[in-house]
């Protein structure tokens, strides 16, 4: 009696375990599917992400610097992760790998150049030089002009894809506010150089975190802060990419 009873319960538990399992099992399937579907969408991005991490994991493990004496890998790795986001942006709102390809090495080229030009002038400037440089549209310089015509020419390159742009997003506006103030930290400590502990200081010095004993400063540490704010401030040249987080 007890028995029968209990069997409309048991058939209902029953029931509600079969269902929790079938919905567990299709929240799995789409979740599986999902995942493929953002890998085929994404898979040159994802490709090239993978090994762009796998450079930065070689790099840390080996304490390896310079790729091949003068090209670092940090310039690599932010190259890299300009492209990488440009070609993100750009998938993300339709553009064919073709274009995107051709789209994002012009948006890296922007990268490079607007850290170029902000790199040059943290040392500072006068109105006859700033005049010389936009004024001077030779190829070769041969150390007497910096090209800053033909930076800004490549810097606005991308702009002629101009559809594609949100300059008003907040992961543009953050990124550029905090290399600002990464600039402006770098030039009150001096601008100490990782390569150049010499040219310390380029600037009378704001923020007091470089030692000087009996007049010598310390090169470990002009060499310490040399190479963390410019590994900071490298990623200056990833902002062109963030011109194109447009939802």
């Amino acid at each position: 009696m007890v028995l029968v009873m209990n069997r409309p319960k048991l058939v209902f538990e029953t029931l509600v375990v079969s269902l929790s399992n079938a919905l567990k099992t299709q929240a799995y399937s789409k979740e599986v599917s999902n995942s493929r579907n953002l890998l085929r969408k994404y898979w040159l991005e994802s490709i090239l992400g993978a090994s762009l991490f796998a450079v930065f994991l070689y790099a840390a493990l080996f304490g390896t610097y310079f790729v091949n004496g003068a090209f670092s890998y940090n310039s690599l790795i932010h190259y890299g992760s300009c492209f990488i986001l440009a070609s993100y942006f750009l998938n993300r709102q339709g553009v064919k790998v073709a274009d995107r390809i051709l789209y994002s090495l012009a948006i890296m080229a922007s990268g490079i150049v607007l850290y170029e030009i902000v790199y040059h002038y943290g040392f500072g400037i006068s109105y006859s030089i700033l005049v010389q440089n936009a004024t001077f549209f030779g190829l070769d310089s041969n150390g007497t002009a910096f090209s800053l015509d033909w930076f800004v020419i490549i810097f606005v390159i991308p702009f002629a894809w101009r559809q594609y742009m949100s300059l008003g997003n907040w992961s543009l506006l953050i990124l550029v506010t905090f290399e600002a103030l990464v600039m402006f930290a770098w030039i009150s400590t001096g601008y100490p150089q990782f390569q150049y502990p010499s040219w310390w200081p380029a600037y009378k010095v704001l923020f007091d975190v470089i030692p000087v004993v009996n007049g010598t400063p310390s090169s470990s540490s002009i060499l310490f802060y040399g190479g963390l704010f410019g590994e900071l401030a490298k990623t200056i040249s990833v902002i062109p990419a963030f011109f194109f987080n447009k939802k």
